[in-house]
């Protein structure tokens, strides 16, 4: 028996640093002719920007959900210049701002941000392209922690 082996032809890659990362822990994804997420192969042109947030996720090895990533569109320009202005406390503003960041939205296709024509030379293929910027989500634990401030609490002293 031999498991069967899926080829597909690379169109681009797409370099990814998650915000607040050094360049040097960016990870690079690649874009082929076919790509398989949940189970499904997808061509080319079907490609959604949701799509590359679970292949970030899974290139990454991490297991939450896509819906708490946000994909920013970088120049690459201004990331060469500005990317060590950048930190995980960075806004919104920042990435727009320093980066020339453009909000990804998830259900349109990616070939509306990015197109094979756009990694013909060198430098195109090793820039950052993406900014990922992980949402943090609250929880509820520090409910408690108020609900317990709001209460007269009777000190007792133990030795």
């Amino acid at each position: 028996m031999y498991s069967e082996k899926n080829i597909f032809k690379m169109i681009f890659p797409l370099n990814c640093l998650f915000l607040g990362d050094a360049p040097a822990r960016a990870i690079q994804v690649k874009i082929s002719d076919t790509i398989i997420v949940d189970n499904c192969t997808t061509k080319y042109e079907d490609i959604t920007v949701s799509d590359v947030k679970s292949l970030i996720l899974s290139k990454k090895g991490v297991s939450y959900s896509p819906d708490n990533l946000n994909l920013w569109k970088v120049d690459r320009d201004s990331v060469i210049k500005n990317i060590e202005l950048l930190n995980p406390f960075s806004t919104e503003n920042d990435i727009k701002e320093k980066l020339g960041g453009e909000l990804m939205q998830p259900l349109l296709y990616l070939n509306e941000y990015f197109i094979e024509d756009s990694f013909k030379d060198k430098k195109s293929k090793s820039a950052i392209h993406i900014i990922v910027q992980h949402l943090t989500t609250t929880t509820g634990k520090c409910l408690p922690i108020f609900y317990l401030s709001n209460k007269e609490i009777a000190v007792t002293k133990y030795r």
